[in-house]
């Protein structure tokens, strides 16, 4: 289904479906097998295998391969070797592997392997971003190596739908600034040595701007890397790193089954993604510069804990220099979860969707059991055993003992309504999270749409027993069939991997909630103001409880540039429904170039990996953890939510100003503001003279002190503006200073503040 028919407004990082990435839930012969071999692999894996082995047994030239996480002991390197597996990539407890779907149960079986992973799922999650961030002062107006812009840093993005041809991509010599892509979707030209798809190195991007395979339907990655990296060629649209080099990956999202043929249909995982981001650092490695990337992806975290192994190799890939940001997701507008007290009877909530099936998993402590009640049903209704229907409602009470006691640890309820039917089907397991605890997977299809004629509650009950609902498919709502029945709420909405322990996680804000567009319109769009987070941004915490989003930036109708494939198809419709969101044009060298407002965390997130280059540009050698400690020590506030304010803000709003006088150690120099000048903006000429223009053009005089990284007070002096045709400004020579970083502070009666400047 295409993205823009499944959202609005452009959030593309929405919510994963219950199905596999290419897969159908609804299918008979998906039956979660029980015995030891099958207990090592995870959901997908095991939906997978029965409709796979009985089509390879009749046809082995269909026996397909997928890109696996295998976590394995010693001596199991013969195990994958006498199985036909090839290995892609080894983190020693943990290898990622091609692996042929047939083999999958006998791999399993072997006492040295632990688990196999193999899990689909991926969906997709500018101008005034800089200054809402405070982000500006740190490089505008220099163009010079003064600034911190990302020199010497590398820019990764994993996306879709790149476009590298507009010269924001360019350095000012028109050298390519983009290195690697590598297109995991890609079959022609460039290098094809890779495991799917193909490698283009900087030499194709001097012949001309490589575009991703999938670039005429797709467009996200070209805006999320304007907002991380672009120059703005010339615009006033520029990222956060414009002097970063850049490397890339264009992986597969649910939308771009259309370019991948049905036999590499499974080589699509969340261990080719892991691929990916080991491309990027290794790239990084090769040429000794520290590497951020941003991905804007996502699917919805599981109760089986499906990503163990993935979360694990993100942990061997991450660390001095190599830092993943990851968006937190938009699951902001709905409900996510309910969670019953062990006081409470009951908690639960009404749940609907405009298709056939939702789904939703629970757990919780022994004594627990799911209620679920079809109302407006009449006498003429029929249901199966253990169904009760009395006063217009049918109703079914189940325990996941009861249903792990079942074969397969499956049972299926139905009841016929009028010409609908509705198949309840539920799989009980331990709790990846708590082993003493049972879990169930829980699907409702109906013929119709399910909860609209028949209203549909499902609630967690047994008192004395604390239990929790997490959605997987569908709406959570309140109905006026029981409006008692209302316990939902927006929390446990963080999809992975931005859950993953490793990354940093990013939630969004709402800055500017109208804009004008490039026809004069006026266009509004609020999702939130003053900078607080928006109402789509994901809210924590984790399924196992940890907090996140660790931070937020501003994700609300944000400029970047367009893909310029996309923007010319005119066969696409949703190439047409972005035209009114189009804030400016223009055309270079025969080809049309847009620039977009869009929203959502997949906006965030470049903004924060940008941000995080700088910090890398001043500290070369920062962890995920570092990073963290900069954001707890300088971020400010977007929101007071009590005491689940962290669930909802994380650390709070990122300062890429403030952060980077954290990471130079300039925090505690008193006398120097943490917070810049609005009035003040201060540039520094090849000359090494010091140009202080003042934005009101009222003139004046100020104090300026000049600070060293060490806290030592280098000079101190007065300055009075002089108003010429090139502005109202002060020009201070700092030509016999030593080379260096250096923290301006400018005292004046209105608007004081502080800069750093590079001599």
């Amino acid at each position: 289904m295409n993205i823009l028919s499944r959202i609005r407004f452009s959030f593309i990082l929405c919510a994963a479906a219950i199905a596999p990435l290419f897969a159908s839930t609804s299918d008979d012969n998906t039956a979660y097998c029980q015995d030891s071999a099958a207990s090592k692999l995870s959901s997908s894996l095991r939906r997978w295998l029965p409709r796979h082995n009985d089509r390879a047994a009749s046809a082995p030239q269909n026996d397909l391969r997928t890109c696996a996480f295998i976590e394995k002991t010693d001596g199991a390197d013969s195990v994958l070797l006498h199985n036909d597996c090839t290995i892609l990539a080894d983190f020693g407890d943990i290898i990622i592997a091609d692996v042929p779907l047939s083999r999958v149960g006998s791999i399993a079986s072997d006492s040295r392997i632990k688990r196999i992973e193999a899990e689909q799922g991926n969906v997709l999650t500018l101008d005034s971003m800089a200054l809402h961030t405070d982000a500006v002062p740190i490089y505008e107006g220099t163009g010079l190596p003064q600034a911190y812009t990302g020199k010497d840093v590398v820019v990764g993005l994993m996306d879709v739908g790149f476009d590298t041809s507009h010269l924001t991509f360019y350095d000012s010599d028109m050298n390519p600034r983009v290195k690697r892509m590598w297109d995991q979707i890609g079959s022609t030209g460039g290098g094809n040595e890779m495991y799917v798809g193909a490698e283009y190195t900087e030499e194709d991007f001097w012949l001309y701007g490589r575009s991703s395979y999938d670039s005429s339907e797709q467009y996200h990655g070209t805006h999320t890397l304007g907002i991380a990296a672009g120059n703005g060629g010339g615009t006033k649209f520029r990222g956060m790193a414009p002097e970063s080099d850049i490397c890339l990956v264009s992986n597969a999202v649910t939308s771009d089954e259309m370019y991948i043929e049905d036999k590499n249909l499974y080589k699509y995982t969340h261990a080719t993604d892991a691929l990916g981001f080991k491309y990027i650092f290794d790239y990084a490695d090769s040429v000794g510069k520290p590497c951020v990337i941003s991905f804007s992806e996502g699917s919805r975290q599981t109760l089986h804990d499906d990503d163990r192994l993935y979360y694990r190799v993100l942990d061997h890939l991450t660390g001095p220099g190599r830092i993943i940001v990851v968006s937190a997701g938009n699951e902001g507008f709905r409900n996510n979860y309910v969670g019953k007290p062990e006081a409470r009877a009951s908690a639960g909530t009404f749940m609907k969707i405009w298709g056939q099936q939702v789904a939703f998993s629970v757990t919780g402590e022994k004594g627990f059991a799911l209620r679920t009640i079809i109302y407006n049903v009449g006498n003429d209704a029929k249901a199966s055993e253990g169904v009760d229907i009395a006063d217009g409602k049918a109703m079914k009470v189940l325990s996941a003992e009861d249903v792990a006691s079942c074969k397969d640890a499956m049972r299926r309820d139905t009841i016929t309504v009028g010409e609908d039917t509705y198949i309840q089907t539920s799989y009980a397991y331990r709790s990846a999270f708590h082993e003493d605890q049972w879990a169930m997977d829980v699907t409702i299809d109906g013929t119709g749409h399910v909860g609209y004629d028949y209203p549909l509650s499902v609630e967690l009950t047994g008192e004395g027993s604390a239990a929790e609902m997490f959605l997987m498919n569908g709406t959570m709502c309140e109905d006026d069939a029981n409006p008692y029945i209302a316990d939902a709420d927006i929390t446990h909405g963080i999809l992975s991997p931005g859950s993953a322990p490793a990354v940093i996680c990013v939630g969004g804000t709402a800055c500017r909630p109208v804009f004008t567009n490039a026809d004069d319109e006026r266009i509004e769009q609020s999702w939130g103001v003053n900078g607080e987070r928006g109402n789509y941004s994901s809210v924590g915490p984790t399924f196992d409880g940890r907090t996140k989003p660790d931070v937020m930036a501003p994700g609300a109708n944000v400029v970047s540039l367009m893909n310029h494939d996309f923007t010319d198809n005119t066969d696409n419709p949703n190439a047409k429904d972005l035209k009114s969101y189009t804030v400016y044009k223009e055309d270079i060298d025969n080809i049309h170039y847009e620039w977009t407002a869009l929203g959502g965390t997949s906006m965030s997130t470049p903004a924060v990996a940008g941000i995080i280059a700088l910090w890398l540009q001043a500290n070369p050698h920062l962890t995920p953890q570092d990073v963290l400690g900069v954001m707890e020590r300088t971020s400010r506030s977007c929101g007071d939510y009590g005491e689940k304010t962290p669930w909802y803000c994380g650390y709070g709003m990122i300062d890429a100003y403030n952060g980077l006088l954290d990471v130079l150690g300039m925090t505690n120099i008193e006398g120097l503001s943490r917070e810049q000048s609005n009035r003040w903006d201060v540039r520094v000429t090849p000359e090494r003279h010091l140009i202080i223009y003042d934005r009101t053009q009222e003139g004046g005089k100020a104090n300026v002190k000049v600070f060293d990284t060490a806290g030592r007070l280098c000079r101190t002096m007065t300055f009075a503006t002089v108003i010429s045709p090139d502005g109202t400004y002060a020009d201070i020579s700092l030509a016999d200073m030593p080379k260096g970083v250096y923290a301006i502070q400018i005292d004046s009666e209105k608007q004081p503040g502080s800069a750093l400047i590079r001599l």
